[in-house]
């Protein structure tokens, strides 16, 4: 059981501090067991979510038991933008379009926006996401399947639907 008389947040950029230390403060000069701290944890990494940053939160790292509880933010990231699908345009072109719109802490939904907006490229036809976590704490994977807007249609067929004095069978082109 560890009673704290303060109780330090480190990291945070995303969120007001007021948000902060009004869950904070209820819960200095308390006896804190276990069930308690992960309750602080929860409280604090809720303001994130709350607030869209879904990859986001905190952890109550080793410390020395003493006076003071120390608890550091982890502010979440796109690490990685991966390209799959039906598409021509080039990975880095995709890939640049997505990280220049979409900063730290990742916020889910300037990510939204950021697709969307990828999606009204006359370029692409259809745009599915997919975020998955990446290698360590806090990172994620954007995965986006891309389908191109066709370009050219050919078609070629056979018709016998015209009179027998122009010729029975009439060879069509199409190309839009």
């Amino acid at each position: 059981v560890l009673v704290p008389n303060s109780i330090i947040v480190n990291g945070v950029t995303a969120l007001p501090e007021s948000d902060v230390q009004s869950v904070v403060e209820r819960y200095e000069g308390r006896s804190l067991g276990f069930v308690e701290l992960k309750r602080l944890r929860v409280e604090l990494s809720k303001l994130y979510a709350n607030a869209g940053f879904i990859n986001s939160g905190f952890v109550i790292p080793d410390q020395l038991i003493s006076d003071t509880l120390q608890i550091q933010a982890i502010e979440g990231t796109l690490s990685q933008v991966q390209i799959t699908g039906d598409t021509r345009l080039r990975d880095r072109y995709l890939t640049s379009r997505v990280q220049r719109r979409v900063s730290a802490p990742l916020n889910i939904e300037q990510l939204q926006t950021t697709i969307r907006w990828l999606q009204s490229d006359s370029n692409i036809h259809r745009v599915d996401a997919e975020l998955l976590p990446g290698s360590t704490p806090g990172e994620s994977v954007l995965q986006l399947s891309v389908d191109d807007t066709k370009r050219y249609t050919v078609g070629v067929g056979v018709d016998n639907h015209r009179s027998a004095i122009l010729g029975a069978i009439a060879g069509i082109l199409e190309l839009s």
